[in-house]
């Protein structure tokens, strides 16, 4: 907890304004320091790394998953759509997000 008698800023997280509690109290926001600046940056670079990283493998296992589906007889549109769609996703992943507009 921050600010006066330690309630709470009742504000989105992230403001740059003066905070205020329940109580209409109000204080003065302290900013971030360069380093906590780039710490949160590399942190968000790190983060959105992995739901990356996330992403792919779960598209990778449904893609399988459709892949054994249509190996033991599935030809159904439905199966094709979907192996499409997961495909475009992948290679939107791969730096090609033109591939989703398809």
């Amino acid at each position: 907890m921050i600010g006066k008698n330690s309630q709470p800023c009742t504000l989105p997280t992230g403001h740059d304004d003066e905070h205020r509690n329940v109580f209409g109290i109000r204080w003065a926001a302290r900013g971030l320091s360069e380093a906590a600046r780039q710490f949160l940056a590399e942190q968000d670079a790190a983060d959105a790394a992995w739901e990356r990283e996330l992403e792919w493998r779960q598209t990778s296992q449904r893609l399988d998953a459709l892949y054994d589906a249509q190996t033991a007889g599935d030809r159904s549109a439905y199966t094709q759509q979907r192996i499409a769609r997961l495909e475009a996703v992948q290679a939107a992943l791969c730096g090609f997000p033109e591939q989703l507009a398809a």
